[in-house]
């Protein structure tokens, strides 16, 4: 008979082996392990669980279509950018009327 070494996972406590199986359910499978955002914004602090729901949500980094309906893809933090009145390039974005003093 082999004994197996099981031990809990560091961030989930599930009891897991042998060492090489609970390695690579802590590094890659844990959903209570830290990670980052995918879409790059800088956050590395996430717990797995939660990256879906920040990189579809909340996340500046990630990709809408345009608010005003010009059918364009953009990053979320480029919105304001891309919609205003005097320099956005939103075709559909609402500008001040040139005669309107």
């Amino acid at each position: 008979v082999k004994h197996v070494c099981i031990r809990p996972c560091k961030w989930c406590a599930e009891m897991i082996g042998p060492e090489l199986k609970r390695r690579y359910h802590e590094e890659y499978l844990c959903m209570k392990r830290i990670s980052e955002c995918g879409q790059r914004c800088g956050i590395t602090n996430l717990v797995e669980e939660d990256r879906l729901h920040h990189e579809s949500e909340l996340c500046g980094n990630r990709i809408v279509q345009c608010t005003a309906g010009c059918g364009e893809w953009i990053f979320y933090g480029d919105q304001h950018n891309h919609i205003d009145p005097d320099c956005g390039d939103c075709a559909r974005r609402l500008v001040r009327c040139p005669y309107d003093l």
